[in-house]
């Protein structure tokens, strides 16, 4: 159904991850635009086709889901499919080389993304990816996937963003960005001290279209703000480690006690 699926109460993460090199050795011109098209089609256009089909399956409460393609391995945790809010996820990768070689105003390779009513949502422009924002897909590619999951590293910091992003791709009539680390830099800027939560923008304004530019990650990272937050984080590391140290051992067998990581108390909840 999909590549990997993570649930965390009525909230379920679907991945699907895709790797296409087709963008490796390409030509200028127009046999670039060519293999951009090919490219896109293969490592995008298919997987949105089979992340609504996974949606589609999972929200149907008479279709079961199993762990293992000879369907011997129930999925162990239950999903309330009524009111689950399903965040679709695809991984896109190997244009980032290409990306860069295209043009010297790109600064990391990362693909650019809008999100619009616009029916119409093909793109010619190269690396540039249009979404419709009624039915809200993230792309990733390989660069910015890790520093979203190494800058939000809880389910709960990731959880924030994504409702965060989903709100404001809902709220306007188009959302653009340079690059996926760029929209996170201005999560981590607007932060909303009466409800303590970040917002991509502050909440008390209106807005029709959004368009964030390219280099916002690489100049939040040398800000004071960013060297406060981590110097703020380091005291959530040892947690962390402690989680992943018994999260392994439980995955491995090797923890003492109550292992079921599902159903009983463990000492990983």
């Amino acid at each position: 159904m999909c590549d990997l699926i993570a649930v965390f109460e009525e909230h379920v993460f679907l991945f699907f991850d895709r790797h296409n090199t087709s963008l490796e050795n390409y030509a200028d011109g127009d046999d670039f635009l060519v293999a951009w098209k090919r490219w896109k089609r293969t490592a995008i256009d298919k997987q949105v086709k089979t992340v609504a089909g996974a949606e589609r399956y999972l929200r149907n409460s008479n279709n079961d889901l199993f762990l293992d393609a000879k369907r011997a391995q129930p999925f162990p945790i239950d999903i309330p499919r009524e009111k689950a809010i399903i965040h679709k996820i695809i991984v896109a990768s190997g244009a980032e080389e290409a990306c860069l070689k295209y043009s010297e105003d790109n600064i990391s390779g990362s693909l650019a993304l809008t999100y619009s009513d616009d029916n119409d949502i093909n793109s010619e422009t190269p690396f540039h990816v249009k979404l419709n924002n009624e039915e809200i897909i993230h792309v990733f590619d390989t660069k910015n996937l890790e520093i979203v999951f190494s800058e939000l590293d809880t389910i709960s910091d990731l959880l924030a963003y994504f409702v965060a992003k989903e709100e404001i791709i809902n709220k306007t009539d188009c959302l653009a960005y340079c690059a996926e680390e760029d929209l996170l830099a201005q999560y981590y800027l607007n932060f909303d001290e009466a409800e303590q939560r970040h917002y991509i923008l502050p909440r008390n304004q209106e807005y029709n279209g959004i368009m964030i530019p390219e280099g916002d990650w690489v100049e939040f990272i040398k800000s004071d703000a960013y060297k406060r937050k981590k110097q703020a984080d380091k005291i959530s590391y040892f947690w962390d480690e402690l989680i992943q140290v018994t999260s392994s051992n439980a995955f491995s067998g090797t923890l003492c006690g109550d292992t079921d990581k599902i159903n009983l108390t463990s000492a990983i909840k």
